[in-house]
């Protein structure tokens, strides 16, 4: 099965700020410091994020 996370819980995984995730989601050039990140909402408008989805996404963060 699918694991899903909001983003208070993926923000919790990552140790990243909300508002970092936030842009992330909006973003749409690959090459920002933040690349996108796929997200859908749910029923009640909050963000919904596949933990592979965060994953590949941290894996396409630039290295400290």
């Amino acid at each position: 099965m699918l694991q899903v996370l909001t983003l208070v819980e993926a923000s919790a995984e990552t140790g990243l700020p909300l508002s970092m995730l936030r842009r992330a989601i909006h973003a749409t050039d690959p090459e920002a410091p933040a690349p996108p990140l796929s997200a859908k909402r749910g029923p009640r408008g909050a963000y919904l994020i596949l933990a592979r989805d965060l994953e590949d996404w941290l894996e396409r963060l630039p290295d400290a």
